[in-house]
Formats: C-alpha cells, sequence, structure tokens
C-alpha cells in the first residue's frame, strides 16, 4: 500500500510538471507583445517564442542559430553594447536591456526588458534568457512629448513676450526668463499668485476675475492691466492672452499664455483721441473764421470781382497757418515764424523789412485772428504801404510784457511803416485789416489796440492776452 501510494504520488507529481510545463509554454507562445527567446552560452539564438517573431519581425527559420547582436542597432554593435550585456548578466544575476533595437524591416522597437543567465546544476553557464516588452508607441510619445516640449521652451524663451503657464485657477507654475527679466521675480517667487505682485494693485482683481471667467468660459483668456518694470520700477499696460493646452475629464487644467507691451499703443490711442477732439474744435472755429471773413469781405468791396479776390487771398491766409501747423506737428506757432510767412506771401526783398523779438509762442485760440492781422497788414503795406514805395520801410518789433498780478502777461506788437507821402483817399471806405484791428481783435481776444495811419507812415500796436502755455 506504501509502495502504491508513493508511486501514485510519483506520477501525480510528474503530471503538475508537466501541467506546468504546458502552463508555461501556452504563455509564452500568447504573449504576443513580448519577446522571450533564449540563447546559448555563445549568445546564439536556440528558441524563438510566437511573441518574439511579432515583436522583431524574424521567422524562427531565418533567425535560428544567429547572434542575438543582431537584434541590436548598429551604433549599439559597434560600441560592444550586446557583450557588456552578456558579461553584466553573468556578474550581476541579470542586466537590464532597454534601449532600441533592430527589427527586421529596418525600423527600430523600443525594448525594456532584461537578460539573466541560464545555468546548469553546478552553477555553470548554458546561455541566456531575454525578456523584453514591446514599448515602442510608448517611447514615440515620449520622444514626441520631449520634442514639443523643447519646441514650447524655444519659443517661449525666445518671443518678445512675457510668456507662462497657469492653471485655470490663475495659479502659475511656470514663467519664462522674460518675465524674470522684465519684473525681477524668478519661477518660485512668481508660483501660484505669486505673479501678482508685479501687478499693479489697482488692476489685481480685475486679472483674477479674468481668469474666473476664463475658467468658465474653458477657451481663452484675455485681459489687460499694468505690470511693474523692474529696471525703472514703471507699471506698463500690457495685453495678456491665453489658450488651454490639456485637457481632462473636468476640462482644461492647464494654460499657456503671453502678456504683450501695449502701453505706447495705448498712449497713441489716448492721444489719439485728444487730437480728433482737438481737430473737431479747430474745424468749428476754423468754419465760424470763414464764415466771418466772408461777411467781412462783403462789407467792403463794391464787386463781386473784388470779392473774390480779397477772399481768395485771406483763405489763402488760413491756408498758408494749417500748413504751417502740420509741420510742426501741432506745436504752437512762434511770433516770428508767423510775421515770415505772411511777408513772404507777399514779398522776397527783405532788405526793407527788420523784425526782431525773442521766442513767444501763438497759442491755439489766438493764431487764426493773429494770422488774418498779419495777413491783412503785409498785404496792405504790399498794395498801399511801405512795399509799394521803392523807398519804403517796415520795422517790427515784439515783446512780453509781464502783469503784476503775475498772469501770464501780454504779447505786444509794434508795426511801424514808413513810405512817401500820399494824398488819403476819402471816399475809401475802413478796409477790412482796420476792422479786424480795431473791432474784432478786442472783442475774440481781449485785446487792446492802436492804428495811426498818417501821410508818411503807419504805427499800429497790438497788446494780446498771453494764455499760461505761451512762452
Amino acid at each position: 500500500m506504501v509502495d502504491d501510494r508513493g508511486k501514485s504520488r510519483q506520477r501525480g507529481g510528474a503530471m503538475l510538471s508537466m501541467d506546468g510545463e504546458e502552463r508555461f509554454r501556452l504563455i509564452v507562445e500568447n504573449a504576443r507583445d513580448y519577446a522571450i527567446f533564449t540563447t546559448d552560452k555563445e549568445g546564439n539564438i536556440d528558441s524563438w517564442p510566437p511573441g518574439a517573431a511579432n515583436v522583431f519581425g524574424w521567422s524562427i527559420e531565418e533567425i535560428f542559430g544567429r547572434p542575438a547582436a543582431m537584434l541590436f542597432t548598429p551604433e549599439d554593435r559597434e560600441s560592444g553594447a550586446p557583450r557588456q550585456e552578456f558579461e553584466t548578466a553573468l556578474s550581476r544575476g541579470h542586466a537590464p536591456d532597454v534601449r532600441w533595437h533592430q527589427h527586421r524591416s529596418g525600423s527600430r522597437v523600443y525594448i525594456e526588458g532584461s537578460v539573466w543567465p541560464l545555468t546548469d546544476a553546478n552553477g555553470a553557464p548554458k546561455g541566456f534568457l531575454k525578456i523584453g516588452q514591446d514599448m515602442t508607441l510608448r517611447r514615440q510619445h515620449e520622444i514626441a512629448l520631449m520634442e514639443s516640449e523643447e519646441r514650447f521652451r524655444l519659443l517661449a524663451t525666445t518671443v518678445p513676450h512675457l510668456v507662462f503657464r497657469s492653471t485655470t485657477e490663475g495659479r502659475r507654475t511656470w514663467a519664462s526668463p522674460q518675465w524674470t527679466a522684465y519684473t525681477g521675480m524668478n519661477d518660485e517667487q512668481s508660483e501660484g499668485y505669486g505673479w501678482l505682485e508685479a501687478i499693479h494693485p489697482d488692476d489685481r482683481e480685475v486679472a483674477l476675475v479674468k481668469w474666473d471667467e476664463a475658467g468658465e468660459d474653458g477657451e481663452t483668456y484675455y485681459g489687460e492691466h499694468r505690470i511693474r518694470r523692474k529696471q525703472d520700477g514703471m507699471y506698463r499696460w500690457h495685453q495678456t492672452r491665453a489658450v488651454p493646452i490639456r485637457f481632462s475629464m473636468d476640462g482644461p487644467n492647464e494654460w499657456v499664455g503671453s502678456a504683450s507691451d501695449i502701453h505706447d499703443m495705448r498712449q497713441l490711442q489716448e492721444r489719439q483721441g485728444i487730437l480728433v477732439g482737438e481737430l473737431q474744435h479747430r474745424t468749428r472755429n476754423l468754419l465760424a473764421v470763414v464764415r466771418s471773413i466772408a461777411s467781412q469781405t462783403a462789407s467792403t468791396v463794391e464787386s463781386l470781382h473784388e470779392f473774390q479776390a480779397a477772399f481768395d487771398r485771406r483763405l489763402g491766409a488760413l491756408s498758408r497757418v494749417q500748413g504751417l501747423l502740420s509741420r510742426t506737428e501741432g506745436e504752437a506757432v512762434t511770433v516770428e515764424s508767423l510775421l515770415r510767412m505772411e511777408l513772404d506771401a507777399v514779398t522776397n526783398d527783405w532788405s526793407r523789412i527788420e523784425v526782431d523779438g525773442p521766442r513767444v509762442l501763438v497759442g491755439d485760440g489766438t493764431l487764426q485772428t493773429l494770422t488774418l492781422v498779419i495777413h491783412e497788414l503785409s498785404t496792405n503795406a504790399a498794395r498801399h504801404g511801405a512795399l509799394s514805395d521803392p523807398e519804403g520801410r517796415i520795422v517790427i518789433h515784439w515783446f512780453r510784457r509781464d502783469d503784476r498780478e503775475g498772469d501770464a502777461g501780454h504779447l505786444v506788437i509794434e508795426w511801424r511803416e514808413k513810405f512817401s507821402a500820399r494824398a488819403p483817399d476819402p471816399a475809401r471806405p475802413r478796409g477790412f485789416g482796420r476792422q479786424l484791428i480795431e473791432e474784432a481783435i478786442p472783442y475774440q481776444l481781449g485785446a487792446s489796440t492802436r492804428f495811426i495811419l498818417e501821410e508818411t507812415g503807419l504805427h499800429c500796436v497790438l497788446s494780446l492776452p498771453l494764455d499760461p502755455q505761451e512762452e
């Protein structure tokens, strides 16, 4: 009975052993994503299950008996990697085998596995067992991700913007070197909500509200706020945009954005608005002046032809002063430049004209009316006064007279003409120029004037209040 039970146990053990080997064979043959094979002690392949054939592409007939080194890439074979791998396995009991391998087609497969030595009962080496999993797809994704990260970093560190990464809530996770150079805040200082320290205190709440809106929208972030510049402590306006770059089941969890300096553009826009308003103001004033010129001219001429000629000359004076303004880019015009412009329009002989005075600016509110006055004086000098007489002479002198009350004072212009005696024409009505001097500018500009016309000369004095900005 004892012997029969012993035989039975032996038969049962043999059956268990056969079942285990069969299960192992089935596992090896059906693990198609795993390359499991063995070599002899010289490294020649002596078993090649279907998984190895599936991963590397060679059939058992093509590869049996050939060195396992053929599975290594040419550069690894050249560096001696196959021999080093077997030596490491013998000395340490196993060796890692994580690298690119050669596929039959010429392409490459990425294997993550290891090499184990096979020994006999006495511990003598009989060969090697190699087990590895095909991780090519995952490795390709990792490489693509690394390349994408590298491209992002190259782009983010070369563009002239302040680039950053952030969570949906607006917590910074990374800032580009440009941000650090501009604000003086490094990554550690900027992490989380630390970046708000560089934002103008009045803009911080708005910036966070914009992030709340972006989180609800899930598509884009847009905001404008002032960022402190380390160089001089100045807060400059920046336009910030961001978009989500990763998604989870709950929505975007990482955003990439950049802030670009728009401070100068905003100032230009503000100035443009001011200029448009100034243009509208000047246009209204100019139209009022034109209407006044037309009315005054019509009241001092006797024919349509005379009206046309006089009106055209006066519009020409207005046109010249507008051109002068455009050449000075909106800056105030000096008294001297105004005098020279109008006298140049009626003569090119400056040998009989003397102008002298300091640099005094003419404000916008005074400019057009004063231009018309000087135009009338110049035109009358050319037609009836000093410039119509070969011996005539004009002396113009101007200066500032400051009031004791401390206001801007007055601009005083003295216009003197000397010419040959001539009989006055009592039938000729008082001209438009004299009306401007004696009636218009005292009313329009609060000026005081004196106009003295004699047989041999003219003495005209204009005293106009200066605006505070006129120097």
